[in-house]
């Protein structure tokens, strides 16, 4: 930031501006630790789970307090709502630890949000940060017969559509009709809390070599399938963070093959936080 001084004596005045640099702390979530032989918080589990923060800022903070407050239904907070996380340097982490449960009537895959707010004991620096862990497995099958399960979103020439086609029950997602050095997209952004993979079954039917069903992981090309391929699982690593997933089917400038269409069903994400659903079409 720049700070203008003006002095006047005999008469004259002068300006000069004062360059000067700010460092403060910038805190933010990061992800959440779940101390589970399975890596993860299951319907009527009970567990130690750490709540990662981390300061992106130009400044440290030190005898930091974390207060978590949740009124998700389905969770009940066994530990003391505080934890002393300690310092938390530049570039660096800070976990604050509870011990939680999950009711066992909690539905899979769903969503606790909480808030986290963080303070030191004088409360000289406070700051509210939210976040999120998912119960069990967030999945995606596409049974019921629309897009609206997740925040999906479309782009490229052609919507992608429910189909008849499936790896399991009624239901697939197959990529929109298309023509030559065209393509059709299904993607999904979403925060992901813990690094953890992401499966999927696909399904390809196109000339091979060229036209081809393509998997992104933000703007990474992870994997790309052309031809006759039957229903096959593909899985792939995802680090904690926001990412976006998409399923592309392009074409080249020439010739139809098959049915000129790639089919994706039964996704397992890694643990994601509460997304925010767009508007679309279904």
């Amino acid at each position: 930031f720049t700070i203008v001084a003006t002095i006047t004596g005999s008469g004259q005045v002068w300006d000069y501006n004062l360059n000067m640099t700010a460092h403060a702390p910038v805190l933010s979530f990061e992800g959440v630790m779940v101390d589970d032989p399975d890596g993860q918080l299951d319907p009527g589990d009970t567990a130690e789970i750490g709540i990662i923060v981390h300061n992106s800022g130009g400044s440290g903070l030190s005898d930091m307090i974390a207060t978590i407050l949740s009124s998700d239904e389905y969770i009940t907070i066994n530990s003391m709502m505080e934890y002393s996380i300690g310092d938390i340097d530049v570039d660096g982490n800070g976990i604050a630890y509870y011990n939680i449960t999950a009711d066992p009537e909690t539905p899979i895959g769903h969503i606790v949000s909480f808030e986290l707010y963080i303070s030191d004991v004088y409360q000289f620096y406070v700051e509210n940060i939210s976040g999120s862990i998912t119960v069990g497995l967030t999945w995606e099958d596409f049974e019921s017969g629309t897009f609206v399960t997740l925040p999906w979103n479309f782009s490229g020439n052609a919507d992608w559509e429910i189909t008849g086609d499936a790896y399991e029950g009624e239901y697939g997602a197959g990529s929109g009709s298309i023509v030559h050095n065209e393509s059709s997209e299904l993607n999904i952004s979403v925060n992901v809390t813990a690094s953890e993979n992401i499966s999927f079954f696909y399904k390809v039917s196109s000339e091979g070599s060229y036209d081809y069903l393509r998997f992104y992981i933000d703007s990474s090309e992870m994997g790309a399938w052309s031809g006759e391929v039957g229903w096959t699982e593909a899985v792939y690593p995802v680090s904690s963070g926001e990412h976006t997933f998409r399923w592309v089917y392009d074409k080249d400038g020439s010739v139809d093959s098959g049915s000129d269409r790639g089919w994706i069903d039964y996704i397992v994400f890694p643990p994601i936080g509460a997304p925010a659903f767009p508007n679309i079409n279904v």
